[in-house]
């Protein structure tokens, strides 16, 4: 049971030596002096990767590579000692490379953000310093190359490392962990082509040397990056790398020197995985985003289906109250024998039936958003039947309730239902308010005009509102009562906003002042509402 991993890790081990001989064989074009420094070492980069995957047990085969790439294919002959410096320095320093970067909690091998990619960086940066430093001492141990010529030597085998991890780890580590095979689009197709007429370009212009024409390989680049982010720039800079390559054995005779090709080369790696990752970054920005919005939506339809059920309870208790009082009298009046109270009695139940029903109809109304029954109002009337709906709680909380209405106020249009549950309402937190103070009280509802406004004010003599209250932001649930629902003042303020009116909280030295603002039509009535 325990081969098959085992297998499989040889299998893969074997697999990277095949592959780094194959890459640095076809890598093999523009050496620095005769000594196996080239523009670019995709070998590094296929070694960080297989290290980052497979973990320790990478050491062996990358050790085994780096030996069959320096006796077969690099053209450098190192001593034995030289030969053991640099094979231990490749394995210690992308298997060390490997380790730091599976330590980064927030590294992404895929680079979708700018700080996984930034990670990656300065990775290969540290790694190739390390590596370059190694192979220098070998170089200059066995008498290959000069003290002056270290310096220029080690640059460039260091921007070749971090240009070959650029490029193929990305690769590597993305498919490696994302095995998504997408059906290409004709998108796809369109920017392949700009990439082969940008490389023709490139290296069938005679008149120029490669690197004047180099920037071409950036359009394709770009119009990759902010249409399909990250995954598409990496397939790109491998599509273009092998392109150059294919370029570089074709045309070798305008090659330019190799500082110049790393320069060009690490530019377009960089520029292209830094673009995507921004692309990406964003659109997983923007795609939590419209998740939140999108759960944030669910939360409000579920708090306003809450709400609604708890609007209509809260309405709904007051009739249903009235209700049972008044069939509880006439019951005791029908046992008595007095027919004309128990009538009496049935005729009110009746009545508050009929308001429960109207009341259900206004919910659902003012719940639909416009659908109002707007009609000529007279609001001496509608206050005073407020007034006798709560005549026996004023009663019995010893609570004066007066009525102010100013002569000559304009004609107001508005559903009645709504407006008079408007009004109860805020009666009703009044009469709450003074009855918790535990001492006598008393309400007014004043009516005035201001301008072409007609203004409602409901006041009273209890403890009031909290420093700093806004009623502009006040929401179902929230009260100030000890054992209030929260509902009154937000039921109050949506029926004045669904007239086109608005709702304020006064400030009052004592008490409590609420003011309704409604809208009027026509003119001034002679008559007082």
């Amino acid at each position: 049971m325990n081969s098959s991993p085992m297998s499989t890790h040889f299998l893969l081990g074997v697999g990277y030596c095949l592959a780094a001989l194959m890459l640095d064989w076809l890598s093999l074009i523009g050496l620095y002096r005769g000594i196996g420094v080239t523009p670019w070492s995709p070998t590094t980069g296929l070694a960080l990767a297989y290290a980052y995957w497979a973990g320790p047990v990478a050491w062996p085969f990358i050790a085994v590579a780096e030996l069959l790439t320096l006796l077969v294919v690099n053209p450098t002959r190192f001593s034995i000692p030289a030969l053991g410096v640099v094979i231990v320095a490749t394995c210690g320093t992308w298997v060390a490379a490997a380790v730091c970067l599976r330590s980064v909690v927030t590294f992404d091998p895929r680079l979708r953000t700018v700080q996984s990619l930034l990670v990656l960086i300065a990775v290969a940066t540290i790694g190739a310093l390390m590596h370059s430093s190694a192979y220098m001492l070998a170089l200059w141990y066995d008498r290959m190359i000069g003290q002056t010529e270290l310096f220029p030597a080690a640059w460039r085998l260091v921007v070749g490392d971090v240009v070959g991890i650029l490029i193929v780890a990305p690769l590597l580590l993305l498919f490696a962990r994302d095995h998504r095979l997408e059906w290409p689009e004709w998108t796809h197709l369109a920017q392949f082509l700009v990439l082969l007429a940008a490389l023709w370009t490139v290296f069938a212009y005679r008149q120029a040397t490669t690197y004047q024409l180099f920037y071409l390989l950036f359009l394709p680049l770009l119009w990759v990056a902010l249409r399909d982010g990250v995954r598409g720039v990496i397939l790109m800079l491998n599509a273009a790398q092998i392109g150059i390559i294919v370029g570089t054995h074709v045309r070798a005779d305008i090659v330019p020197g190799t500082g110049s090709l790393q320069i060009l080369m690490i530019a377009l790696a960089v520029t292209g995985l830094l673009v995507s990752a921004v692309v990406t970054e964003r659109e997983a920005a923007g795609q939590r985003l419209r998740e939140q919005q999108a759960a944030l939506g669910r939360a409000l339809r579920l708090r306003s289906a809450g709400e609604t059920a708890a609007a209509i309870a809260h309405q709904i208790n007051q009739p249903i109250t009235a209700i049972s009082t008044y069939a509880a009298i006439a019951r005791d009046a029908i046992a008595a024998g007095n027919h004309e109270l128990a009538g009496t009695a049935l005729g009110k139940l009746t009545h508050e039936c009929d308001r429960a029903a109207e009341v259900m109809r206004s919910i659902r109304d003012l719940v639909k958003q416009g659908a109002l029954s707007p009609a000529p109002m007279r609001l001496a009337r509608l206050l005073e039947d407020v007034r006798v709906a709560h005549a026996s709680e004023l009663g019995s909380q010893r609570i004066v309730m007066g009525i102010e209405i100013a002569p000559g106020l304009p004609i107001l249009m508005a559903d009645q239902v709504q407006l008079e549950q408007a009004v109860d309402n805020l009666v009703v937190n009044s009469i709450e308010a003074i009855g918790e103070s535990g001492r006598p009280g008393h309400i007014g509802i004043i009516v005035r005009a201001e301008g072409d406004d007609t203004i409602i004010e409901v006041e009273d003599s209890g403890p009031g509102f909290a420093p700093g209250l806004d009623a502009l932001a006040t929401t179902p649930f929230m009260t100030t009562k000890r054992n209030g629902s929260g509902l009154g003042l937000a039921i109050a303020r949506s029926v004045a906003e669904a007239h086109g009116g608005s709702l304020a909280v006064m400030r009052r030295s004592t008490g409590a002042c609420i003011r309704i603002r409604l809208p009027t039509l026509g003119k001034r009535n002679a008559q007082s509402n």
